[in-house]
């Protein structure tokens, strides 16, 4: 009697996967300490260097972009001092480092005075929130000096909004340059005395270290920098204690030690974290500034085969909430109706589709 065959099993499930990438992507480089000279000095020369194509620096709160330009290579990033246009610029950046790794051409630079002021402004918008809420109006009138509690939930929109930089800096392909202060910060036990694990860290939203590929330090009276941390297996950095780097150039870091290419290459696109499909829709229709584009996102959201159906609710919700404010802006202006209609029309025009309402 033949013993029946064994039959092989069937294939493993397995997840959706992608192949790795070809090439190094560009780092997020901060450099911190108490020197800002030396920072504002590293930066500048980096832009001079033949392996970088167009730098770009972008000044918030002081014009050192000015003070360092003679001989220099970067362009000085224009802004209104707003949260917005800051943003839109940065944007504007990875556009242009887009096209040069969509061309083949050198890789773009980026440096950002400073990583501290970016998380100042979101600190000073959060306050100022506070108080014109109807709770903070009712203590200052009582008490013009009342100290106005900031609630969570303001806090929770300046770290995205912080997180939003942050994942456009460190996914367009290019060199971003942070600079920023850092400070001492003092431990103490539970009786308030001070402790002898005293540390340095950054003047700034508390994950831009963690962030960062290289994290590169010097502070006054240092006789060279030092490399604290590096997320990169090209360059390890022993447990102990922060690497010594006399001569540190960024130029050398990305090209010779991180391995970065001469000739920006596209890079492996990053989704931007959400919690749901309405979350990334929810994005396009903030970003949205008339009715012609509410309606392409109304189409084109009401098409993702990937939204679901209690998920596409929201997303109409806030379009139509929108296109009414748009409207009624329109009309305190003096201008014509923004036909609202229209939004109205493309649900009934997809009302079979893959997302029925």
């Amino acid at each position: 009697m033949t013993k029946p065959q064994k039959t092989a099993p069937p294939p493993a499930p397995e997840p959706r996967t992608r192949p790795r990438a070809s090439t190094t992507a560009y780092p997020l480089i901060l450099l911190d300490g108490d020197d800002p000279a030396w920072q504002l000095r590293t930066a500048a020369e980096f832009t001079t260097s033949p392996r970088v194509g167009p730098c770009y620096w972008l000044d918030l709160g002081d014009a050192s972009g000015d003070a360092f330009a003679e001989g220099s290579g970067y362009r000085i990033v224009d802004h209104d001092g707003t949260w917005t246009d800051v943003l839109a610029q940065i944007e504007a950046v990875a556009d242009a480092a887009d096209h040069a790794a969509e061309h083949g051409l050198p890789p773009v630079g980026l440096v950002l005075n400073s990583a501290s002021t970016l998380w100042r402004m979101l600190v000073s918008w959060v306050h100022d929130r506070a108080r014109r809420s109807d709770l903070g109006q009712r203590r200052l009138r009582k008490d013009p000096d009342a100290r106005i509690e900031v609630d969570a939930s303001l806090w929770d929109e300046a770290t995205e909004r912080h997180a939003h930089a942050m994942w456009l800096m460190r996914t367009m392909p290019a060199t971003v340059v942070l600079l920023a202060r850092s400070r001492h910060e003092v431990a103490t036990d539970d009786d308030g005395r001070v402790a002898p694990d005293t540390r340095r860290d950054i003047d700034g939203q508390k994950l831009v270290a963690w962030e960062a590929t290289v994290r590169v330090r010097r502070n006054l009276g240092d006789p060279h920098p030092v490399i604290v941390s590096s997320r990169s297996p090209r360059l390890p950095i022993p447990d102990t204690e922060p690497l010594p780097s006399a001569g540190f150039t960024v130029d050398a870091l990305v090209f010779d030690v991180l391995g970065c290419a001469t000739k920006a290459a596209p890079p492996v696109r990053v989704p931007r974290p959400a919690g749901d499909r309405a979350q990334v829709w929810l994005r396009e229709v903030a970003a949205a500034g008339d009715v012609d584009a509410l309606q392409k996102v109304w189409d084109s959201a009401h098409a993702d085969p990937t939204l679901p159906v209690d998920q596409w609710r929201v997303v109409r919700s806030v379009i139509e909430r929108k296109a009414g404010a748009l409207d009624e802006d329109e009309r305190d202006a003096g201008g014509e109706d923004l036909d609202i209609v229209r939004l109205r029309a493309a649900h009934a025009r997809h009302k079979a589709g893959a997302n029925p309402s």
